[in-house]
């Protein structure tokens, strides 16, 4: 019959710098906050920015479609274009 092997061996700890694979951006580990410390959180601009995106309104999907639709069939109607063409007609009449 085969040995089972211990199931929770403890293995010693290596300091951070002396880990295999360790890259620049390990760091050694903090002390921690004395108690009754104050903690300070920073948040990057990218996830204010992320956050800021959930109060967007819903995008809808269907009306961008018409939308990308009728610019590139040249039919979809600004306030540039009505200016554009009343412009147009004046010019015309007079």
């Amino acid at each position: 019959m085969s040995e089972i092997q211990q199931v929770n061996r403890s293995y010693p700890q290596l300091p951070v710098s002396e880990t295999r694979g360790a890259g620049p951006d390990v760091r050694s580990p903090q002390r921690s906050p004395e108690p009754g410390a104050d903690y300070r959180v920073e948040i990057s601009e990218m996830a204010q920015a992320l956050a800021n995106l959930a109060d967007m309104p819903d995008i809808r999907a269907d009306k961008v479609a018409e939308v990308r639709g009728a610019i590139e069939a040249g039919t979809y109607e600004t306030p540039d274009k009505w200016e554009a063409a009343l412009d147009r007609i004046i010019a015309d009449l007079a």
